[in-house]
Formats: C-alpha cells, structure tokens, sequence
C-alpha cells in the first residue's frame, strides 16, 4: 500500500491530488517480517515484539510517503492528516491507553480519544500542540478550504475548517459538542464535560458524567452528585440523536 501510494503522487505530482491511505496497521492479525523483528530482538515478549515490528512497519510507510512529497517539492502545497480510527484494543493486542479508560468499542474516552497529526510546510506552525477537541469530520472540511473549493451553503456539514484554529486565528473550540452513538451505546462532550451513555430498550438510559478537566480517567461519575449537568448534556445528546436515522444493524447482534 505504501508503494502504490508513492507510485500515485509520482504520477500526480504536477496537479490537484487526493489521496486516501488507509493503512490497516496496526491492527489484527498481527504480522511483522523478518527484517522488522530482527530489528526489535532486545524486545522479549514474542507478542509485543510482533506488535512493534508491525508498528515500525506503519512509521516506515508514512516515512516513505512524506519522503517522497519532500522529493517531489510537494511539501508547502500538501496538507497532511495521521489520525488513528480507534483506541487501542487493550486485551488483544497488549496494547495501553493508559491514563485513559477503556479502549475500542467502548465511549471511554480510551476508546474515542486518537492520534490526530496534521503538517502542511508553512502553514501549520511545526511542533505545535492544539488542545481543543476536534473530529475526524472536519477533515473534508478542512481540506474543502485549503483548495478553496466551497461547500454549498444549502448542504450544510457537521465538519470545521481546522486551519483558522490551529493557526491561532479563530480563537475559542471548533465544536460546541461532540455527539456519539454506536449500537445500543453514545456519548457527548460539551466543553469538559462528557456523559457516556448506555442505551436501553424502553427504559431510560443510563448516564455517567464526567468532568474531564480533573479526571481524564474518568474514574469518579458526577451524575448522582450533579444532575442539572448531566441533565443538560443527555438533552444535548437526545437533540442530536433526533436528527439521525435508525441504525440498520446493531454491533453485538
């Protein structure tokens, strides 16, 4: 995959390109070569070693690929995202998401809570860190106006332009709430504060809130002593939640 996706910015190179690079490391089945484990032999544990040499697999790839954006003088023209889809699968893959709790599948924030990387050689500042949350919805969004190619305004997205924000121009957070839902599980995020919910046939749902200013673990729920909030945030959610469609499959089922 990384060398077809070297061989599509040769050929590109001289106009406008897209391009998708959906990496499927890490991830199961584990799978390391030869040359990567040979690399990573002071690691013991056969598990976490495979896991590892799977993962220099991956930074070799995107290595490759920036690489190739830098021969090709294609660095101050080409916004470039990392983002992971996912938290760590904690029990398959010996992976961590320490201090977070939880981890894929779940709305935790182990599990929503991913890497995002963005460079764009003189336009983005270099080694600098933005704390707001944001969404990989705001990818098309970002990359709409970095070609300047504008969205209609009769079609709205949920999606922010990012670049205003991480270049200090816009101040304040792109999102006044994250909205969730997977299945029979959700969550929204407003400012610091985030509710986790678990769906039920029904009957009500039940509500954990947490303040993520204090206790990113999330390891003491506030709903019981701080009603109004969680109150708030579940309206917030069920607002959201109107807008959408039924699921036509529930994961589990």
């Amino acid at each position: 995959i990384t060398r077809e996706a070297v061989g599509f910015i040769e050929r590109h190179k001289r106009e406008p390109f897209f391009l998708y690079l959906p990496y499927n490391a890490v991830h199961s089945p584990m799978q390391a070569t030869d040359r990567t484990m040979e690399r990573l032999e002071s690691i013991e544990d056969l598990h976490r070693r495979v896991f590892a040499g799977m993962l220099a697999s991956l930074d070799d790839g995107v290595g490759a690929v920036l690489e190739k954006l830098r021969a090709c003088a294609l660095e101050e023209r080409t916004l470039v995202f990392f983002i992971s889809d996912n938290g760590g699968p904690t029990r398959e893959l010996t992976s961590s998401n320490a201090p977070l709790r939880g981890g894929k599948g779940t709305m935790y924030e182990g599990g929503i809570r991913v890497p995002c990387l963005a460079q764009w050689k003189g336009t983005l500042p270099a080694g600098a860190t933005y704390d707001r949350p944001v969404s990989t919805l705001d990818v098309f969004a970002t990359a709409s106006a970095a070609a300047r190619i504008p969205i209609p305004g009769d079609r709205p997205i949920d999606g922010v332009d990012l670049l205003p924000y991480v270049t200090g121009r816009k101040k304040g957070s792109p999102h006044e709430a994250l909205y969730f839902r997977m299945g029979r599980i959700g969550a929204l995020r407003k400012g610091d504060w985030k509710i986790v919910l678990g769906l039920r046939i029904r009957a009500a749902p039940r509500v954990e809130l947490y303040d993520l200013a204090r206790d990113i673990g999330e390891t003491e729920d506030l709903a019981a002593k701080m009603p109004a909030r969680r109150d708030e945030l579940l309206a917030a959610w069920k607002a959201l939640d109107a807008e959408m469609v039924e699921p036509l499959w529930v994961p589990g089922r």
